[in-house]
């Protein structure tokens, strides 16, 4: 038998894209994604300082609505941060856990991330159309849209899993009981 340098370099490619499969989870990019977006966007807005001076409202009272959007964006930012940290699926054994933790495992905690991030959207939305400032609707209307895309794939991503995991259960029960 001859020696197939392709079908070596295939092979070696083919392992490479398959544990690059399994070890790549969606949700954590999603959870990732919207946390160092949120951390940069409050990051920008207090460094760069900007108020809006053309709305014909005092700087000081622009400021204000400057700071309270950059602590809103901020706490997004800290609490998809913790959906990395502490918002880890359980393991495949029945969970007893009380207080905070059980918010993150019960995945309220993610889907209150979401629905915050998109509550912001449209309000962001209805400021620009409030002010007429339709290129900053088109943007924020553009994550908008995102933002209900990624819930919708994390949430059918993570019904996926904890259904996967309700199967391995059921089926370890069975292999028990026998």
């Amino acid at each position: 038998m001859a020696f197939n340098p392709k079908s070596l370099i295939y092979n070696i490619m083919k392992k490479m894209m398959q544990q690059l499969d399994n070890k790549t989870n969606l949700t954590f990019i999603l959870i990732l994604f919207w946390a160092l977006f949120w951390l940069i966007s409050s990051s920008k807005l207090y460094l760069n300082g900007a108020f809006f001076p053309w709305m014909g409202i005092s700087a000081d009272i622009a400021q204000l609505f400057l700071y309270l959007i950059v602590i809103g964006e901020a706490g997004l930012a800290l609490l998809f941060i913790s959906l990395i940290v502490w918002g880890k699926s359980p393991s495949h054994k029945p969970y007893v856990e009380s207080g905070w933790r059980v918010l993150y495992l019960d995945r309220i905690m993610h889907r209150v991330a979401f629905k915050l991030t998109v509550l912001l959207f449209i309000l962001f939305s209805l400021f620009d159309l409030i002010n007429g400032d339709r290129s900053e609707l088109f943007g924020d209307g553009v994550y908008l849209l995102l933002s209900l895309v990624s819930y919708d794939i994390w949430f059918r991503t993570d019904q996926y899993s904890m259904d996967q995991m309700q199967r391995m259960e059921m089926q370890a029960d069975k292999a028990h009981r026998l």
